[in-house]
């Protein structure tokens, strides 16, 4: 087990409280769940997987992995889906979702609770409303993580937002931190 300064512990114990209370104190999302229940549509995982296929961003994306068996590296298809339905919005939904889940006021932390670990909290707070569509980004290639939803557009068709969690913006990757030339794509 690492060795943890006192300080560190006190603050990562504060926090955990603070994660409990607030969880006592949750807020009511009546409204918010009677907008999703309106809204949603549910597409099976091989209309959502030729979407991602298509998807000009996923078109371009590859996961490295490594092979035991070989010791070789591979590029694989980047995205995982870990359901057989999906329950999909359309974005005036989603950015009301972004809106008044208010994920970006998470204190972000090394190790503790970094872009990863706040990807999973807002996902976290998705399944708790009842959506199967978000996921998060894992870009080695920007050693980053960030939100992925399955959407409609304007059309009703499938379509992907990419979502900057730390700061409640939508995104459009592409370099830097978004960079998603290796990249895992988790929905789950």
């Amino acid at each position: 087990m690492p060795y943890i300064r006192s300080k560190e512990w006190a603050r990562i114990q504060n926090e955990l409280s603070r994660a409990t209370s607030e969880k006592s104190s949750a807020p009511d999302f009546t409204d918010l769940k009677k907008a999703i229940k309106e809204d949603l549509v549910q597409f099976g995982a091989n209309d959502v997987a030729t979407a991602m296929i298509k998807h000009p961003v996923v078109r371009r994306c590859r996961e490295s992995a490594f092979v035991m068996e070989t010791g070789e590296t591979v590029k694989t298809q980047p995205f995982r889906l870990t359901d057989g339905t999906f329950f999909v919005l359309s974005r005036p939904v989603i950015e009301r979702i972004v809106q008044e889940t208010k994920i970006d006021a998470l204190d972000w932390s090394a190790d503790v609770s970094d872009c990863e670990d706040i990807c999973l909290r807002f996902n976290s707070r998705c399944l708790e409303l009842g959506l199967n569509s978000c996921g998060r980004v894992l870009a080695w290639s920007g050693r980053h993580c960030f939100v992925v939803f399955i959407s409609r557009n304007e059309s009703g068709e499938l379509d992907l937002l990419f979502f900057e969690p730390q700061t409640d913006r939508f995104i459009e990757p592409g370099e830097g931190m978004y960079n998603m030339e290796n990249a895992l794509i988790l929905i789950n």
